[in-house]
C-alpha cells in the first residue's frame, strides 16, 4: 500500500509531466493531438481574450511559465512558496480559459489550452489544485541558484523556437497600380451579388486555395472577426474551381462572400504573390498588403 507521502510525489510528478508536455507540445506540435503556438494564438484571439500585438507575446510567456514549472516541480530547486504562487497564476489562467472556451462555437479548436482534448484538459484542472493543496504542505527549502541557470534557456526557448519579429509590429503597406480593365471586371462580378464596392469600405483578400500561406491567413481573418465581433467587410476572390473554393473556406473556416475568376484575371489584380489584400473605400484602392505585410499590427488595424 503506497505512503501517504508516496501518492503526494506521484501526483506532484504527473502534474510536472503535464505541464512539460502542454508547453513543450506547444512549441513543437502542430497535429491534431497537440496544437501548436500559431493554434494557441488564434485559440485565444478567438476567445477575445487579446489583440493581435498583445496575444503572441502573452502565449510565449504562458508556454514558459507552463515548462518552468514543470521542471522547478521536479527539482525542488526554487523556494516552496514561489513555486506555489507560480501555479496558482497558472491555475487562474486555466480556469479563465475554461470559462472563456465553454462555448460550443468554437471552431479552430475545441481543446481547452490545446492540452490533447477537452475531456483531459478539464481533469488537469482538479490536480493543479491538488498540487496547490501539497505545494502548501511541502516543507520549505531555500532557494538554489542552479535553478535560474537551469529555467533562464526556458524563458527565452519560446521567443526562439516561435520568433516574433520587430515587422510583426508595423504597419507596411504596398503602392497598387490598377492592371488595364481586370480590376473593373472583380467590381462587376461582386455587383452580381448585390455589393457595391462604391459604397463603403471593404477589405478583399485574393485567395490561391492550393497556398499555405494563403489558408493560413484565411484562418487569422476568420478568427479575428469573431475575436473582435468586426463589422468590417470581408470579401474574397478565388482563381480556380468551385470545389476547392468551398473546401478551403470550410477548412479555414472562413465564410465570408466570394467570387471567382480566371487564373489570368486573378493574377493580373493581384500579382504574384500570395495572399494579396486590398483595403478599400468607396472603390478606391486605400492600402494593399501581400500576405508577408499582414502584420499583427496590420491585423488589429483592418480586421
Amino acid at each position: 500500500m503506497l505512503k501517504k507521502i508516496e501518492i503526494e510525489q506521484v501526483i506532484l510528478l504527473l502534474i510536472s509531466f503535464i505541464l512539460l508536455v502542454s508547453g513543450l507540445g506547444k512549441l513543437f506540435g502542430e497535429g491534431k493531438i497537440l496544437g501548436g503556438i500559431a493554434s494557441f494564438d488564434l485559440r485565444m484571439i478567438e476567445d477575445g481574450f487579446g489583440n493581435w500585438k498583445s496575444t503572441p507575446i502573452f502565449n510565449r510567456v504562458f508556454v514558459a511559465l507552463e515548462i518552468n514549472i514543470g521542471i522547478l516541480i521536479l527539482t525542488k530547486w526554487i523556494k516552496r512558496s514561489w513555486l506555489y504562487y507560480l501555479l496558482v497564476m497558472l491555475t487562474i489562467l486555466y480556469v479563465l480559459d475554461i470559462i472563456l472556451g465553454w462555448n460550443n462555437r468554437l471552431s479552430i479548436d475545441n481543446n481547452l489550452l490545446f492540452l490533447f482534448n477537452r475531456f483531459l484538459s478539464l481533469t488537469t484542472l482538479p490536480f493543479l489544485i491538488i498540487s496547490l493543496f501539497l505545494l502548501k504542505k511541502r516543507k520549505e527549502h531555500k532557494n538554489s541558484w542552479l535553478s535560474l541557470i537551469i529555467i533562464i534557456p526556458f524563458i527565452v526557448l519560446p521567443f526562439v523556437i516561435n520568433p516574433i519579429f520587430i515587422e510583426d509590429y508595423e504597419s507596411k503597406s504596398r503602392a497598387y497600380q490598377k492592371v488595364d480593365d481586370n480590376w473593373d471586371i472583380i467590381v462587376s462580378k461582386f455587383q452580381e451579388k448585390e455589393i457595391d464596392l462604391n459604397d463603403g469600405a471593404y477589405l478583399i483578400a485574393f485567395f490561391s486555395t492550393n497556398c499555405k500561406h494563403c489558408n493560413e491567413l484565411a484562418k487569422v481573418i476568420g478568427v479575428s472577426k469573431r475575436g473582435f465581433k468586426s463589422s468590417r467587410k470581408i470579401l474574397m476572390v478565388f482563381p480556380g474551381n468551385e470545389k476547392d473554393t468551398k473546401a478551403f473556406i470550410e477548412r479555414n473556416k472562413a465564410d465570408f462572400e466570394y467570387i471567382r475568376v480566371t487564373p489570368d484575371q486573378f493574377t493580373k489584380v493581384a500579382g504574384f504573390s500570395f495572399p494579396s489584400l486590398f483595403s478599400l473605400k468607396n472603390g478606391k484602392v486605400i492600402k494593399h498588403w501581400t500576405g508577408n505585410n499582414f502584420s499583427f499590427k496590420v491585423r488589429d488595424e483592418e480586421l
